[in-house]
Formats: structure tokens, C-alpha cells, sequence
């Protein structure tokens, strides 16, 4: 089970994660969001890493909440100052990794890599817009990990600097600029790099199903993708489903070694809860119109050209099978306080999909979150409670839903057993200690006591007898 944070300064954070930690949660996820984004949000990290608790963070990494704007690329070389094609976005993501992912990765954490619920652009060669979301952003490191490690295994440099005094390094590859290490990807340390999540909507209906599920075969197909999170929803049928696919993409994948090229790369503005709009309290305005539009744009996306270069040969060589048999499955569930249901009933949130019955009472929804976690449990998925644990009502209400005495009493087992495993330590300790010869220069001579008895009986000997 894992728990969301929420707060809003890092006073605050210290106190939830303390309260947290007596939930015994698998992990603790860190939204980013309106509010929680850039410095706030990487000390937010930081104080996370270093608590006192040490539970493993999963950081949501929003590339809208990230953004940095790029210059526009100039369409003539006269007078116009010329402005080459760069992605400060992905820049800013790859310093992230530099800064935290280490650690990261040795806490037992993971990073989540959202689009967002507003999607952004960067800039091609000769001022055209392209739009960069998560699936992008992962297929980019992915095609950048795969680049750094077949540098520094066969250049003949054994680091970083050596590669970057290569002259014009680029060349080599053929590409575009944006798809080959530069000076910050060049520091990566691909084996320090953390595990990457995803989001996937299985709640969606035809041809926004579709797209989901195209989206989530590329970023699966990275063979970076370790982890894939679930919308919520009330529909059993579709959510077997979509387990059933995430299952059956993963298995393609393992067998053929790559992603089907052909497939249609259109891009979706989908909104998933995990992309802030419910921190937001508002709904997103969402139009076929504005889905449209976002199609059109998708179909002008920048392909990077192959080249018959021995080196583009290797490079274009079908990614690596996960080292992983199956990623890790994980489900959203919300503590139905009767707060929740008003105002979700009032402000309901895009791409959320629940049914009257369940919003109808806290009792209905209670009832149905049981069933739901039952559910999870029997397709191997791993709950996520996206819901603040605050007031004693919020509290009361996440007791109703799990079983408190069951929680008790495995806390009880847990602790006879790690002081039962302390007390063995403490034993092999001791039974090492006591079968360790003592080595010092007295007992080195096996003999000294015999002589110490022969001193002793001349002693008494030589004394005289008044």
C-alpha cells in the first residue's frame, strides 16, 4: 500500500510523513503540482530522502509543472540571430536525475513521469512547434541511456570528460541534437539512474482507449518503465481489461524486443488524476474541437532520420528485455469521507470515472473501495491511497475500510519477530566473539603457565621454614 503526501510546507511534510509511517505504507508519493513545483518541490524531495522514517519515496515528475520555455528556433539566416533547436524541459528533468537520482534509486524509490493536464511545446529547426509529453520524454532517455552506454563501453574513454573532448561528438551519431547525449546527459550514470512509473487510463472508451493504449505500448517499449499506475474508476469489467492489455503489451514486447513502428503516434490530451487537475479543485475544459487540434499537431512530430552509419547500427538495435518478468501493477483508491463525496458530486474530475451508486452514500462507497481492494489483490495490484489522512475523520474513515485489529495484530507479529532476529543476532555475535583464539603475546606461549607453577614451587622451596 502506498499513501499520497499532502501539504504545504516542509514543517508540515515532517509531521505527515511521521504520521504516515505508522500506517506501515510500502512507499509514500510525491505529487508535483500547481504550488508544489520547482525549488518547493525539490526540497520537498530532499526532506523526504533524509527523514527519520526513511520510506521510499515515488516522485511524480509533472513536465508541465517543470516547464522551462525554450527560444524559438529561427526560420532565416540573414540578420535574424540564429537560434538552434534546444528542449530546457528535458534539460531541467536530466539535472533532476543528476541531483536526486541516486539516492533515489538506493532508498528504494522510484520516479513517476507525467505529461500533465496542459500539454507544451518546444521548438524544431526552422521555428515549427513540437509538442513534448511523458511518452516522449521517456523514449528521449531511453534512446540517451542506450547512447551513453554504448560510449562508454566500446570509445576507448573511460569518463565523462574524455567523451566530452571528443570533437563535434553529434556528428557522429547522424541525429538530431535533441536525441544525442549532450553535456548534461553525458554525466548520467546510467547505473544510478532510478526506476521509471507510468500512468495508464483503462476506463477510457474507444478511440480514446486506443490511444492509451499505443501510449502506453511506447513507453513500455523504452524498457525503462518499471512501474504503471491505474486511474480510478467503478468498472470492474474495464479494469480486468486493462490489466489483461498492460499484460499483454508487456508480453509482446518481451517476445518481439521492440515496439511496432507503424503504430499510430497520435497524442491525446487525456487527463489522468495523477496530472494535478483534481489538486486543483477546478475541471479542465475539454472539447473534441480541442482534441482535434491536438491530433493535427501530433502528426507533424519530428521522426529522427536513420543513418546506414556502422554506429547508427548499434544504436538502432531492438531494446533490451526488462530485467524485470513483469512490471509492478499499482491501483488508485480514495478514503470516501462524506467531504470526498460533496465535493466530487459538485466538481466531479476529468478523466475520473465513477458511477451514481458509488457517490450516492458513504456506505455505498465504502462498500465498493472493499470490493475494489479485493479486486486488486486478485489481479496483483498494489493500492495506492490518493486521499489525505488529516483529521481524526479522515482517520476513522480509512479504519472503515481497512481492518484495524488485523493491522494490530501483524504490527504485534512484526515486532516479536524483528526483536526475535535481534536477539539472534546478538547470540551469533556473541558465539563468534567467544570462539575467537586469543592471539596476544602471553598466550601466544602455550608453555607460560607451566613455568609460572614451576616458579611458584622453587619459590616455596627456597623459603625458609621460621
Amino acid at each position: 500500500m502506498n499513501l499520497e503526501l499532502f501539504f504545504k510546507t516542509l514543517p508540515e511534510l515532517r509531521r505527515v510523513l511521521t504520521k504516515y509511517a505508522e500506517f506501515k505504507p510500502t512507499r509514500v508519493n510525491l505529487p508535483n503540482k500547481r504550488g508544489l513545483n520547482k525549488k518547493l518541490y525539490r526540497e520537498a524531495v530532499d526532506e523526504i530522502l533524509k527523514h527519520e522514517s526513511n520510506l521510499p519515496p515515488v516522485v511524480h515528475y509533472s513536465l508541465q509543472h517543470e516547464f522551462e520555455q525554450d527560444l524559438k528556433t529561427s526560420t532565416k539566416h540573414g540578420h535574424q540571430k540564429f537560434n538552434k533547436p534546444t528542449n530546457k524541459t528535458y534539460d531541467k528533468f536530466i539535472d533532476f536525475l543528476q541531483v536526486f537520482g541516486p539516492r533515489i534509486k538506493e532508498s528504494g524509490g522510484e520516479i513517476m513521469v507525467i505529461s500533465g493536464h496542459k500539454e507544451i511545446f518546444t521548438y524544431a529547426a526552422g521555428g515549427e512547434k513540437k509538442m513534448f509529453d511523458s511518452t516522449q520524454c521517456l523514449e528521449q532517455l531511453s534512446e540517451d541511456l542506450k547512447n551513453l552506454d554504448y560510449l562508454r563501453n566500446s570509445s576507448g574513454f573511460v569518463n565523462p570528460q574524455d567523451l566530452l573532448n571528443i570533437p563535434d561528438l553529434k556528428s557522429m551519431f547522424n541525429k538530431d541534437a535533441q536525441y544525442i547525449p549532450h553535456d548534461l546527459q553525458i554525466n548520467l550514470e546510467p547505473e544510478k539512474v532510478p526506476d521509471f512509473g507510468v500512468v495508464f487510463n483503462p476506463y477510457f472508451s474507444g478511440s480514446e482507449l486506443k490511444i492509451e493504449e499505443d501510449k502506453l505500448r511506447r513507453k513500455l517499449a523504452t524498457g525503462i518503465v518499471k512501474s504503471v499506475w491505474l486511474q480510478f474508476g467503478t468498472d470492474f469489467e474495464k479494469l480486468e481489461k486493462g490489466v489483461e492489455t498492460l499484460r499483454r503489451i508487456q508480453e509482446e514486447i518481451r517476445v518481439t524486443g521492440k515496439v511496432d513502428k507503424k503504430i499510430d503516434h497520435q497524442e491525446s490530451k487525456v487527463i489522468h488524476s495523477y496530472d494535478s487537475i483534481h489538486h486543483r479543485g477546478m475541471q479542465w475544459p475539454y472539447t473534441k474541437q480541442h482534441d482535434e487540434k491536438i491530433l493535427d499537431e501530433s502528426k507533424k512530430r519530428w521522426t529522427p532520420v536513420k543513418s546506414d552509419e556502422p554506429i547508427n547500427k548499434k544504436l538502432d538495435e531492438p531494446i533490451k528485455k526488462p530485467n524485470k518478468s513483469d512490471v509492478a501493477i499499482h491501483g488508485t483508491i480514495f478514503i470516501p469521507t462524506p467531504e470526498f463525496l460533496k465535493r466530487f458530486q459538485k466538481n466531479p474530475w476529468k478523466g475520473v470515472h465513477c458511477s451514481e451508486e458509488y457517490l450516492e452514500s458513504e456506505e455505498n462507497a465504502v462498500a465498493f473501495t472493499k470490493s475494489l481492494l479485493k479486486k486488486y489483490e486478485q489481479l496483483n495490484v498494489e493500492p495506492l491511497i490518493e486521499s489525505a489522512i488529516r483529521t481524526e475523520t479522515d482517520e476513522n474513515c480509512y479504519w472503515k475500510i481497512f481492518d484495524k485489529d488485523e493491522f494490530d495484530q501483524k504490527n504485534i507479529a512484526e515486532e516479536k519477530l524483528n526483536k526475535l532476529k535481534e536477539w539472534l543476532n546478538k547470540e551469533e555475535k556473541k558465539k563468534v566473539i567467544n570462539s575467537t583464539k586469543n592471539k596476544t603475546l602471553y598466550s601466544a606461549d602455550s608453555d607460560k603457565l607451566k613455568k609460572y607453577e614451576e616458579m611458584a614451587e622453587d619459590y616455596q622451596r627456597g623459603r625458609p621454614w621460621y
